[in-house]
């Protein structure tokens, strides 16, 4: 099949001069220094990066560990468990295995970041773009803040995708000798793999490998017809290997993220209630200008010195209704409808910028032109991509009524709804607009770089030279970059001028009039940034086009463009580099009374929080809603996202769950607490049911908590306890105070975690069910629903009282083994969620796993002692389809190793 090799047809009277760098390996050992040096922290034994997405303690939890998790994961620590798809045979679990759940919270982010400059490089060079675009491209790609930023926030295996997709279209475009059998097998396991890293992102990125492939084909010349019908060839191809490496990551996507989840129901009322759940993270079109100023709607949540992020990303839609509706009417409740949850992490760099805006201009060039006619449409291509995915990107903010047709069209194509956050598609306007990128400095290096000096001027020499006979198109440009320099100067100065009605919105949206103040100066101030680099990047530019750096000092001006490239970059990575103690933070957390007593066999029992609601429903005093909020705030962000994880305690609060699976929804609605007085026990119920044994709340609000369980008797202190800490910005300390100001409080009405019953109910029909459940009346102490027809027994209408008892033996998130002693025929319930994949064996037999009370699992026992084991053995022929997938790369890379080898011979 044919390749495509674009060749420059630019002036005849340009002759390439020798500008030697650095090969594959000097490009990774420049990358090496710079992450080094950005990571230097991670060098550091007891520090390690913050990842949001992927903390430290959920890395050491029991469930995370590999090799286990090849085999499937069960989700044990939130919730009442959960099946999550598990280790998948791809890059980051390899990384895991090999660095440790330590060496990998250190240094996963930085791996991540060079295999994704790897593949831009790859991809620049298999382009014949030669090796300064690819060092700068290479460079540019992994320092993009976009992409930086993933990897930093704890989503790594995007960045791997990102660079994997620039590798498969790099092998497919690559004009080495390659059997097709060769090329498109491998491509297509390549993208593969990039599927079963980033599962939805690595399927958008599938999808626009795929165009590209049909791009390639048909910019390859020849006969209209076949080379569409060979680009569909290819595409099919390589989408039979993707989808065979991929097999196990799309069998758990599927599995976990759109069978049996609440919502993803093909109809029209349950995809108009999602769109505002799938398009809260719409990228708002003034926020298009973050990519090239710096900071300008700040960096992060957490950013100190005014970089606060206080863009529209994130912000529930119920909100911009509130304020176009003119704040008519109640504001929406910052508890379940967020202000805003994102980050301003699309900056694309000044510099970068203009190389982009330069090539485009270039490709419509008609007389001497830099680029050749395959390059300028594969410019025109790529800038079509970065088009139509910002447009993608913006989701309910498009502008034109695009936003309609974009609802109308999630609403028409299947599974389209099931894809949330529009602001992905903003990965794919950085990777196209990279490659332009490359093309760019190619341009300027093969036009303005590579040429032998035609005299040895000085620098003023040789501007004044080059602009008496500048050609029509630079003399344009140059005025150009000096009209936008004035242009910026002047609207940062207007800026600077709307400063009061900057503080009036951001005190609308939420901020404190110190925090407004902060983020008003920090904005400006970086927008001055902007000014100041592209001041720095006009002058650049200007000197290069002047001729000033070809002939000897050709390597001068490589190296001054990719230093303003990196240092632009770089300084805002910085913002995104976030290090912590984690012996600090975890180690030290750790020992307080509360974990101590908590870790204590914490499978036995789960643990919550009291609800927020609870202090307004009261009218608690300000002190009181003060102390209750800090509480909040410490259990939900430090203890269970990082502490209970680390420590493997259970605990009845979900930490993320973006799609809730169709049982979790119902049985949720079934014992909410809807703020009618007369269902103020299904509070209690749901604590019971679930085995949630130990509550935390404040101490003043003892008396309200009680209120929560109609007995009055079942909620009683265990200790009371207050947050310190030792130093300003160091961990969440915890000690005993006999006053509070909070407390941990045992319900003693909860359910074992195992509990044996010789009375139980027969009931198939799971809404009854839940009726029942939420009953008043009902005591699920005395009797459990099964939803399968197990046979009563003689003792079935006795009391629950002589029902035998159940102990654990042992305990690992997939493997649960339990010894009873029945007094009866009864059934064993055992309080976690429900899943086919469970398999229960009794006495060395395989038992017949039973539904109970709706959600959780059970199997009946005969009277007398037995043992019995729970195994979660979730199907792995996914698995194995993968590794052959795996296998056969190996193989192809054998044989393209082999073939080269026989060549060079």
């Amino acid at each position: 099949m044919s390749n495509m090799n674009p060749k420059i047809t630019g002036s005849p009277n340009i002759k390439s001069s020798s500008l030697r760098l650095p090969g594959l390996f000097g490009f990774i050992g420049i990358l090496c220094v710079i992450l080094s040096i950005l990571f230097w922290r991670s060098f550091d034994p007891a520090w390690v990066l913050f990842a949001n997405d992927g903390p430290f303690g959920a890395i050491v939890a029991e469930r995370s560990h590999v090799p286990e998790a090849f085999t499937g994961s069960w989700s044990d620590l939130n919730g009442y468990g959960l099946r999550e798809p598990g280790a998948l045979p791809n890059i980051t679990s390899l990384c895991l295995l090999l660095l440790g759940p330590l060496g990998f919270a250190k240094f996963y982010a930085p791996l991540t970041l060079v295999i994704l400059g790897i593949g831009s490089w790859f991809l620049c060079r298999q382009l014949g773009l030669g090796a300064l675009a690819a060092i700068l491209a290479g460079l540019a790609t992994t320092l993009c803040s976009t992409f930086f930023g993933v990897s930093c926030w704890g989503v790594g295996p995007q960045a791997i995708c990102f660079g994997l997709n620039y590798l498969a279209l790099g092998i497919v475009v690559s004009p080495y000798p390659l059997k097709w059998w060769l090329r498109y097998p491998l491509a297509g396991l390549t993208v593969g793999m990039g599927v079963m890293e980033a599962f939805d992102i690595g399927a958008i990125f599938s999808v626009l490998t795929a165009v590209c492939v049909m791009a390639h084909a048909v910019l390859a010349g020849g006969n209209y017809f076949k080379t569409i019908i060979a680009g569909i060839g290819r595409v099919m191809v390589i989408g039979i290997f993707a989808g065979l490496i991929a097999s196990a990551g799309l069998s758990g996507l599927i599995g976990t993220q759109v069978k049996g989840v609440a919502g993803m129901e093909e109809d029209a009322r349950s995809k108009d209630e999602r769109w505002d759940w799938a398009t809260q993270w719409s990228t708002p079109k003034i926020e298009v200008f973050g990519a090239v100023i710096p900071g300008l709607f700040g960096f992060r949540m957490d950013t100190p010195d005014g970089g606060v992020y206080w863009g529209k990303a994130g912000r529930s839609p119920a909100w911009d209704r509130y304020f176009a509706s003119g704040k008519h009417g109640t504001p929406p409740d910052p508890r379940f409808h967020m202000m805003r949850y994102g980050g301003g992490g699309n900056y694309t760099g000044v510099l970068l910028s203009l190389v982009v805006i330069w090539a485009l201009a270039q490709s419509f060039r008609k007389e001497n032109p830099v680029f050749s006619p395959i390059q300028n449409k594969l410019l025109w291509f790529f800038s079509g991509v970065m088009l139509v995915s910002l447009f993608l990107s913006f989701g309910r903010f498009a502008p034109f009524g695009l936003a309609t047709i974009y609802k109308h069209l999630y609403g028409a194509i299947p599974l389209l709804s099931a894809v949330r956050n529009p602001s992905k598609f903003i990965h794919v306007f950085q990777w196209s607009l990279l490659v332009v990128f490359a093309h760019g400095v190619y341009g300027l290096s093969r036009r303005y770089l590579e040429t032998p000096a035609l005299a040895n001027r000085d620098l003023v020499s040789q501007v004044q030279s080059w602009w008496a006979n500048a050609s029509s198109f630079d003399r344009k440009w140059t005025r150009g970059m000096m009209l936008a320099l004035g242009v910026s100067v002047l609207a940062w100065f207007i800026y600077g001028s709307y400063r009061s009605q900057l503080l009036n919105y951001l005190q609308e949206v939420n901020f404190e009039a110190a925090m407004a103040e902060a983020i008003a100066t920090f904005s400006a101030r970086q927008v001055g940034i902007f000014v100041m680099l592209l001041a720095i990047s006009t002058a650049l530019f200007t000197v290069i086009l002047s001729g000033y750096f070809n002939g000897r000092r050709a390597r001068i001006g490589a190296v001054l463009l990719g230093l303003l490239l990196v240092v632009d970059l770089a300084v805002v990575d910085t913002r995104w580099v976030v290090n912590y103690n984690w012996k600090e933070k975890y180690v030290e957390a750790s020992n307080n009374p509360v974990i101590d007593f908590l870790r204590q066999k914490p499978y036995e029992q789960r643990v919550a929080i009291s609800p927020k609601w609870l202090g307004e429903a009261v009218r608690a005093s300000q002190q009181l809603m003060g102390a209750d909020q800090m509480l909040q705030q410490v259990y939900g962000l430090e203890w269970t996202q990082h502490l209970f994880q680390f420590n493997n305690i259970q605990t009845l609060d979900i930490i993320q769950m973006p799609r809730v699976p169709t049982d979790i929804a119902a049985y949720e609605t079934a014992l909410q607490f809807d703020g009618n007085p007369q269902n103020l026990h299904r509070v209690s119920r749901k604590w019971q049911l679930t085995n949630t044994r130990y509550l935390l709340g404040t101490a003043g609000l003892v008396n309200a908590i009680k209120l929560l369980d109609p007995d009055r008797q079942r909620i009683k202190p265990v200790m009371a306890f207050e947050f310190y800490q030792e130093k300003s910005g160091g961990p969440i300390l915890t000690r005993t105070n006999a006053s509070g100001p909070f407390a941990l409080f045992e319900f003693t009405g909860a359910l074992q975690r195992a509990q044996l019953y010789s009375q139980w109910q027969v009931s198939t029909n799971d809404q009854d069910t839940l009726k029942k459940l939420a009953d008043k009346d009902f005591d699920p102490a005395q009797s459990v629903f099964v939803a399968e027809n197990v046979p009563m027994s003689d003792a079935a209408n006795s009391t629950n009282t002589s029902a035998g008892s159940v102990e654990f033996v042992s305990y690992a998130p997939k493997h649960i083994v339990l010894k009873a002693q029945a007094a009866a025929p009864a059934v064993l319930l055992l309080n976690d969620k429900h899943d086919p994949n469970w398999q229960v064996i009794v006495d060395g037999q395989a038992a017949t796993l039973l539904r109970c009370n709706f959600l959780m699992r059970g199997v009946q026992l005969s009277k007398g002692e037995h043992k019995i084991e729970f195994h979660f053995r979730p199907s792995v022929n996914s698995l194995y389809v993968s590794l052959v997938g795996i296998s056969i790369a190996g193989l192809l890379i054998c044989i393209i190793v082999l073939l080269h080898r026989r060549r060079a011979t």
